[in-house]
């Protein structure tokens, strides 16, 4: 389930790194309000090393950013599940922010937010045995800090909920690299310090772990807003110590 294996990622994640990692992008300096967004269509949803949806997925995303470092976004997905109801095979994930974001030079950023996850036919599921039910609606508090090409991002979950401890941390670093014909190179990492909890819900077999290593390529078509994505994921564990599978996630999105 979602969660348990982020990144997270919001929307922007998405635009320029070419997935969902959650959310962890450099926040350029402007003088003006500003309305950006976009759709796209990914052969596979991979979130944190785990497995969101393994067919095609469609993501959209909308963020209004005020000029005086305030942002709101919304980012959404279909995944290949339903949060509260194990029957189904489809479901839609929806993620809505607010935060703030601000410069501390030239080359260093920063964007901080509070997310909360929604999702369709959400609302609490009980452990097998009946003696625990968790909220399947979720938050965390997110921040990235960005120098030149490299984004430093911290993900904490604010509440037990059904894939996730309380205080469950997730630690990202990311690197973009320009190479000839406009083409970016894109390189990750991610860790997650898992907190022990009343676990009926699911296994923490393990504290620390790393969860994924991930190797992309990026390339706009000319200057049609279109951007075409490759990234080889390389998933290592989850909280539970179990191998995570690695796969090539193909995409196309339009931003704007």
């Amino acid at each position: 389930m979602h969660k348990d294996s982020h990144k997270v990622a919001l929307f922007f994640g998405l635009i320029f790194s070419s997935t969902v990692t959650m959310a962890s992008e450099e926040q350029k300096e402007s003088s003006k309000n500003k309305v950006s967004g976009g759709l796209a269509v990914m052969s596979q949803y991979i979130y944190r090393g785990g497995v969101e949806n393994d067919n095609p997925t469609v993501q959209v995303g909308l963020e209004y950013a005020d000029a005086s470092g305030v942002y709101v976004g919304y980012w959404g997905s279909t995944l290949n599940y339903d949060a509260a109801d194990a029957s189904k095979d489809h479901g839609f994930e929806h993620d809505f922010y607010i935060g703030y974001a601000g410069s501390l030079s030239p080359d260093l950023s920063y964007r901080s937010h509070i997310v909360t996850y929604l999702y369709n036919d959400g609302g609490s599921v009980s452990s097998e045995d009946g003696s625990q039910r968790r909220s399947t609606t979720g938050a965390e508090w997110v921040s990235n800090l960005s120098y030149q090409d490299f984004v430093l991002g911290v993900s904490i979950a604010l509440a037990n909920v059904s894939y996730a401890n309380a205080g469950d941390t997730y630690l990202n670093l990311t690197h973009h690299y320009i190479l000839p014909h406009d083409i970016s190179f894109n390189s990750s990492l991610g860790v997650s310090l898992y907190q022990h909890g009343n676990d009926v819900m699911f296994s923490t077999e393990r504290r620390l772990t790393l969860n994924e290593i991930r190797l992309g390529l990026t390339k706009p078509i000319a200057n049609t807003g279109f951007e075409l994505s490759a990234d080889y994921i390389y998933g290592v564990y989850d909280r539970a110590g179990n191998d995570l599978d690695h796969h090539v996630v193909l995409g196309l999105a339009y931003n704007f």
